[in-house]
């Protein structure tokens, strides 16, 4: 719709606006499309998900869209208690990537590194 929440800020300054994007609002991907079996993908959970010498398998689930929506209700309820003692508003940002990453067992991060992993 256009409206950012700088724009929405200047008619309701208390606003608590939550965005839920693919990969963040200011990062160098910020304005590709993004869905949850790309942010599965590219934060390694498809790599990892499924048997240890098979191809990647997707989540079942859309894991990311769920995770980052549970993400953005903390963040807005979190950000609504600010308000609350404050005054103040807040944009809340939640990226299905961050989402994701943030939920993992850091397996993602250290096959990122080159480090190998044990099978069980």
């Amino acid at each position: 719709m256009g409206l950012g929440y700088d724009d929405v800020r200047k008619v309701k300054p208390d606003i608590v606006y939550v965005s839920v994007s693919g990969w963040g609002q200011w990062g160098p991907d910020h304005d590709r499309v993004g869905y949850d079996p790309m942010a599965q993908a590219a934060g390694g959970f498809i790599s990892l998900n499924g048997e240890v010498n098979g191809p990647p398998v997707k989540a079942p689930t859309f894991l990311c869209d769920d995770l980052a929506g549970l993400h953005g209700a903390i963040g807005a309820i979190a950000a609504l208690r600010h308000r609350d003692q404050t005054g103040e508003g807040q944009h809340v940002d939640v990226s299905l990537l961050d989402a994701m990453l943030f939920q993992s067992n850091g397996y993602p991060t250290l096959g990122a590194m080159g480090i190998p992993m044990e099978s069980g």
